[in-house]
């Protein structure tokens, strides 16, 4: 898939541990999760993560 941040780069799966993200206004810090990140500016993708989870 095609990065939606820069259009230039492509998201690739990544596993990734102590990853922060915001939930409801809160930090929360994940052991270990997959992400979508662009190969080339290095932004993670949500839409990436949603398709992830949908075929989870």
């Amino acid at each position: 898939m095609k990065c939606q941040i820069c259009e230039k780069g492509e998201v690739v799966e990544t596993e990734e541990r102590n990853y922060k993200m915001m939930v409801l206004g809160q930090e929360m810090t994940l052991p270990e999760a997959i992400v979508g990140r662009c190969d080339t500016c290095g932004a993670v993708n949500y839409a990436f993560r949603k398709e992830a989870r949908d075929r989870a």
